[in-house]
């Protein structure tokens, strides 16, 4: 895991070990609807190709399949292939099902958002300068613990949230609550913490219960540590190498999650039904803030359009989800390969399917 741990924008560089295999294998799992002409989807196709793409692609609008494949395979090693089915560790996007969990206890009566952390959390340090939504929003202050020179030592061993939230929580505050945004993972490693406090249920138990289950996200779940394993992903580094630890009780609510791309888009069509979150919740979450930030999601604009986004990075996966709630647009790219530029992919396949 590196230090940013869950927002990765560097360039990927695959060996010519991984160009064959996508040759070998491009093709050979097709999902795609003929919604839009055929010559758009064989140009999505060309692009992933090109860009030695391996992992899965889902593009919805109007509640409409546009596009959905998978490019190599689940793990090098076998036979199986990638396909909308397969689960991919989510990393950072795991934080707008953390953000959702919160939203849900808030419309239960259990918490409010504009609490200050002291009330659930009494001897933690700041606690009543800190509110749920700096949590949320980034803007809390709290340093971000994956990026202390001493995580790399701790990333493969088996934490509890009171002992994540030891190795930052006495540190200095890097700016007061509430007046700048800084992405920390920190954040969300309390906010899960507090999500166990209230509820009285472990975070996967209230992650499952709450929302996994209402939606049937059947292939989405707390992450295992082993990989490449019946449906879920190897994941792998640039250099081909695949990713052999991690101890996934350390991204916790910050990135623990797994999940695959048909899921994502039953997660996508719950905001539009209303499933999880009435329209006033849902209306706070997408509302942005210091750095474009919403709930678990930030709030940009892309062609004049508003959209809603999360990427996330963690060791041998890079992820983006991206909906655009104008045109029900949903474009989910899961890679299995580390440190892949998925944001920008997933913009140039916006404009591709734009463009017709």
């Amino acid at each position: 895991m590196i230090p940013c741990l869950f927002r990765i924008r560097t360039t990927l560089v695959i060996p010519t070990l991984l160009i064959a295999l996508l040759s070998a294998c491009g093709g050979s799992n097709e999902k795609a609807i003929e919604i839009k002409p055929a010559k758009m989807n064989q140009t999505v196709e060309q692009y992933a190709i090109e860009q030695n793409f391996s992992g899965a692609i889902l593009i919805v609008e109007n509640e409409q399949v546009l596009f959905s494949k998978g490019f190599n395979k689940v793990n090098r090693y076998d036979t199986k292939l990638i396909d909308a089915d397969t689960v991919f560790r989510l990393a950072s996007i795991s934080k707008q099902f953390t953000a959702t969990g919160i939203m849900i206890l808030q419309e239960q009566g259990l918490l409010s958002i504009q609490d200050t952390l002291n009330v659930y959390l009494p001897d933690f340090p700041n606690g009543d300068k800190i509110r749920i939504k700096h949590l949320l929003q980034h803007s809390a202050g709290l340093p971000n613990f994956t990026a202390l020179s001493t995580f790399k030592d701790i990333k493969n061993t088996p934490h509890t949230p009171e002992q994540l939230i030891a190795l930052f929580k006495d540190r200095a505050l890097e700016f007061d609550p509430g007046t700048q945004y800084k992405y920390s993972n920190s954040g969300y490693i309390v906010l899960g913490h507090l999500i166990e406090k209230v509820s009285g249920m472990t975070y996967q138990d209230f992650i499952n219960t709450e929302i996994f289950h209402p939606l049937e996200m059947a292939q989405s779940g707390y992450g295992k540590d082993e990989l490449g394993q019946n449906n879920i992903a190897q994941g792998y580094l640039p250099s081909g190498a695949n990713i052999t630890k991690l101890s996934m009780t350390v991204p916790f609510a910050a990135g623990a999650l797994v999940s695959s791309a048909n899921d994502l888009h039953k997660w996508d069509q719950s905001f539009y039904n209303n499933t999880l979150l009435n329209e006033a919740s849902q209306k706070s979450m997408f509302t942005p803030d210091l750095g474009n930030a919403g709930l678990g999601w930030f709030i940009t604009q892309s062609n004049g359009e508003l959209r809603y986004v999360h990427s996330g990075g963690i060791d041998g996966f890079s992820t983006y989800i991206a909906r655009y709630p104008k045109s029900k647009k949903l474009i989910v790219v899961l890679s299995n390969v580390q440190n892949f530029p998925a944001a920008k992919f997933s913009n140039q396949l916006n404009k591709i399917i734009t463009n017709g």
